[in-house]
């Protein structure tokens, strides 16, 4: 592809997505930064059939603001946490991460998709790490997995915090809470960091992109900064955020190029698949519900900081709601953020023994 033909699709692709985003902002769709791009690229793509273009840098760069994002949850009260419940941590994630997979066996049986696609679009692990974790491996379906994990996260973001604020807190929340950086364009928080803690944490960003790299961790360039943030906050100061506005970017990077790897036509049937999922998306709720209350009545803690660390809806959201109605918020990132690195390295080995194994199996 000429540079001049690929920089003039490379406009075409960006102006697709900002206008997805932009429409599923009006519409007050959940995550419209991502979701938007995504869907409008693949819609774009069906209905023209034209081959678009999105550098792979982008993505890159996108990844490594992601893993900072969520290096820089991990602060000492987490860490104390996670230390203080490891058992009751290890023990929820494991059984949370368990159902999850059966209900992934389930779908795939009812929706006629083969079980590595289904198995990776269960696994509770954030729509974008999984979908590029899937990028790994060959046999997967990338679209499977993307539309199983965007049906799973619309669902559990619109279902968990309006079940925790409404019913296990009565309608009752903190008024400070719900509006704190609701404004892409409130930069009041960076403000309390010095100018030279941006370049150092951007530094370690990049090397910890670097570091995943030569490891070979999987998603190197998400996993790497995760881990080399989440090391120089636990043992220095805490890292400052980034700006609400500059956080689009990133959104729309990934969105754009989870667009492009969709290919909806190649699912046999979408519609079995979308009823699975959704069913799927609400047992797994229940459940969450059902680990939390144990969780709760073994610690001594409400019903809403149980139910939050299990709920399996991204640790950004399940903090937000936990700020709003006032639950243990230290309590509640130790446990999403045990679950999130368990499944970015426990994970992913795990995932290729049972293929391998499954291979020989069929093969024998």
């Amino acid at each position: 592809m000429k540079s001049e033909n690929r920089w003039s699709r490379g406009l075409e692709t960006a102006g697709i997505a900002l206008a997805g985003a932009l429409l599923f902002v009006w519409s007050g769709i959940p995550l419209p930064w991502l979701l938007g791009p995504l869907a409008a690229v693949m819609v774009y793509r069906l209905m023209t059939r034209r081959d678009l273009y999105w550098p792979n840098e982008f993505q890159q760069f996108a990844l490594i603001v992601l893993g900072y994002l969520l290096g820089r949850s991990f602060t000492r009260d987490t860490a104390w946490q996670v230390v203080h419940q490891l058992p009751s941590i290890f023990v929820a994630t494991v059984v949370t991460i368990g159902f999850s997979l059966f209900l992934g066996y389930l779908v795939a049986r009812g929706s006629k998709v083969d079980v590595e696609s289904a198995i990776f679009g269960s696994v509770p692990g954030g729509l974008s790490q999984m979908a590029f974790l899937a990028q790994s491996y060959p046999q997967v379906d990338v679209t499977v997995v993307t539309l199983m994990q965007t049906i799973r996260l619309i669902s559990i973001v619109m279902v968990v915090p309006f079940l925790t604020v409404h019913g296990l807190a009565g309608g009752e929340v903190d008024p400070a809470a719900g509006g704190a950086g609701s404004s892409i364009w409130d930069i009041s928080a960076l403000l309390g960091y010095p100018w030279y803690s941006y370049l150092a944490y951007a530094v370690a960003a990049v090397l910890g992109a670097w570091v995943g790299k030569k490891a070979r961790m999987p998603i190197s360039y998400l996993t790497g900064p995760m881990a080399v943030t989440a090391l120089v906050v636990l043992l220095l100061v805490p890292a400052p955020p980034v700006p609400p506005l500059l956080l689009i970017v990133p959104q729309v990077m990934l969105g754009t190029h989870l667009g492009l790897l969709m290919k909806p036509q190649s699912v046999g049937n979408v519609r079995a698949l979308t009823l699975y999922t959704l069913v799927g998306s609400v047992c797994l709720i229940g459940f969450s519900l059902l680990v939390g209350y144990v969780l709760s009545a073994a610690h001594g803690e409400s019903l809403a900081t149980g139910f939050l660390s299990i709920a399996p809806g991204g640790m950004a959201e399940m903090g937000a709601t936990a700020g709003l109605v006032q639950a243990d918020l230290s309590i509640v990132s130790g446990y999403q953020f045990f679950r999130l690195f368990f499944i970015m390295f426990g994970i992913p080995p795990l995932l290729n023994w049972w293929m391998k194994s499954r291979r020989k199996g069929i093969a024998a």
